[in-house]
C-alpha cells in the first residue's frame, strides 16, 4: 500500500516515531518502540501485515494457511463524519486567501487543499497529480495510479480555472510542486493544520473536504450516479454506501442554505520567479465570480448539461 508506505516515511521523518520523551513513555509501557496512532491505525498495520503473509504464500516463500494474522480480532472503530455547512466553507476560502494575500503558505499547498474541496478527490490522487493526467479539453483528471485503479474524476468548471491559472515548474512533472526537485508535495497536514485553525475549524480533518463535497451536493438533489463520477467511484454501489447517504439532510431542507457565495481563491494567479524558487508576490486579484455552489447556480444546475457526458464516460 503505496500511502501507508509514505504515511511511515513521513511519521520517521517528522520524527513521530522517536518522540523526545520515548524512554519514558517505554517505560510507562513496559517496552516496546513508541509511535504514534491508536486503534485504527493498529486495525490498517493487521490489514497490511496480513496482505505481507498472504503474498508470501502466493509466491511460495511461507507455507499455505501459515498467516499468522489470521484469527487476530481488530480494535473496533467509530466512524467520526464531519461535513462542513455553508458558513464553515467560506470560513475556508476566506483563510485560504488570507494565506495566499499575505504569501505566508506555499501556493501549492493553498492549491492542493483547494483541489480537494472542488473534485471531491482523495488526498493522494491530488499530491501524486501530474500534468499529463489533467485532460482540460475532456474536463477530467485521468488517474492510472489510483487507491481504486484507473479511473477517471470530473472537473468542475472552479477546478478547471484553477489549474489553468496555476504556474508550472520546468523540468517538473507534478501539479503540486514539492521542495525537492521534480517531486511533489509529500506532507499537507501541517499547513491543513494553520489553514484549519485561522478558519476556526480544529475538528476537520482533510478527509472531510472529500466528504463533504459529496454531501453539499447530495443536499443540493444531485443524482447518485452523478455524485459517484465526480468522485470516481468505479460502482455506484460504493456511493450508496457512504455514510453521507445517512446523514445528509433533504435537499428541499437545505438547498438554499449551503454553499458558497462567491469563489473560493482569486483567478489571477502569483508567477513564478525567473530562478523557479518561490513565488513572486501575488498578482492583481481579478473579478469574484460564483461557481458550482451558490444561491443563483448551485451544484445541480451546473452538472446537468455535462450529466450526458458523464453517462457516455461510463459506458
Amino acid at each position: 500500500m503505496p500511502a501507508d508506505i509514505e504515511s511511515f516515511k513521513n511519521a520517521v521523518r517528522n520524527g513521530k516515531t522517536a518522540p523526545k520523551d520515548a524512554k519514558a513513555k517505554q517505560k510507562e509501557q513496559g517496552g516496546g518502540l513508541v509511535v504514534k496512532g491508536g486503534p485504527g491505525v493498529a486495525n490498517r498495520c493487521l490489514t497490511l501485515l496480513s496482505k505481507i503473509f498472504n503474498l508470501a504464500e502466493l509466491w511460495g516463500l511461507r507455507p499455505k494457511a501459515s498467516n499468522p494474522v489470521k484469527g487476530i480480532v481488530r480494535y473496533g472503530e467509530k466512524q467520526k463524519e464531519r461535513f462542513l455547512s455553508r458558513d464553515e466553507f467560506q470560513r475556508l476560502a476566506a483563510a485560504l486567501d488570507q494565506f495566499e494575500r499575505e504569501d505566508s503558505e506555499s501556493l501549492y499547498a493553498i492549491t492542493a487543499i483547494r483541489l480537494l474541496i472542488q473534485p471531491g478527490a482523495r488526498l493522494s490522487e491530488i499530491l501524486t497529480l501530474q500534468w499529463e493526467n489533467v485532460q482540460f479539453d475532456r474536463r477530467r483528471l485521468r488517474l492510472i495510479d489510483s487507491k481504486t485503479g484507473p479511473k477517471n474524476i470530473e472537473l468542475t468548471q472552479a477546478a478547471i480555472d484553477l489549474l489553468e491559472n496555476l504556474p508550472r515548474i520546468e523540468g517538473n512533472p507534478y501539479v503540486i510542486v514539492g521542495r525537492r526537485h521534480a517531486r511533489h508535495l509529500v506532507d499537507l497536514q501541517r499547513p491543513w493544520q494553520r489553514v484549519r485553525s485561522a478558519a476556526g475549524l480544529s475538528d476537520v480533518r482533510i478527509h472531510d473536504l472529500r466528504h463533504s463535497f459529496a454531501s453539499l451536493a447530495i443536499r443540493n438533489g444531485v443524482s447518485i450516479n452523478v455524485i459517484g463520477k465526480l468522485l470516481g467511484h468505479r460502482s455506484s454501489e460504493t456511493t450508496r454506501d457512504m455514510p453521507i447517504l445517512k446523514t445528509a439532510t433533504s435537499p428541499r431542507r437545505t438547498k438554499r442554505s449551503v454553499g458558497f457565495s462567491r469563489q473560493p481563491w482569486p483567478r489571477k494567479r502569483r508567477t513564478i520567479q525567473p530562478n523557479g524558487n518561490d513565488p513572486a508576490p501575488m498578482a492583481a486579484r481579478g473579478p469574484v465570480v460564483d461557481v458550482g455552489f451558490s444561491r443563483r447556480q448551485d451544484l445541480r444546475s451546473a452538472l446537468v448539461e455535462r450529466k450526458s457526458a458523464l453517462v457516455s464516460i461510463s459506458n
